[in-house]
């Protein structure tokens, strides 16, 4: 999880879609190992285009 400090200062600097797709990308980053766009890509609940 992300502490509340940077939720705070994240939903400031961000629009609301691009605040939640930042979560949504810092959870799935924390929950695989390996990182890479392809993986990303196959974990996110939505399309990512190349």
């Amino acid at each position: 999880m992300i502490p509340e400090l940077y939720h705070a200062h994240l939903s400031e600097k961000l629009t609301r879609s691009n605040y939640l797709l930042a979560i949504l990308l810092i959870q799935v980053v924390q929950s695989i190992k390996e990182v890479t766009l392809e993986s990303i890509a196959t974990k996110l609940a939505m399309p990512i285009k190349f």
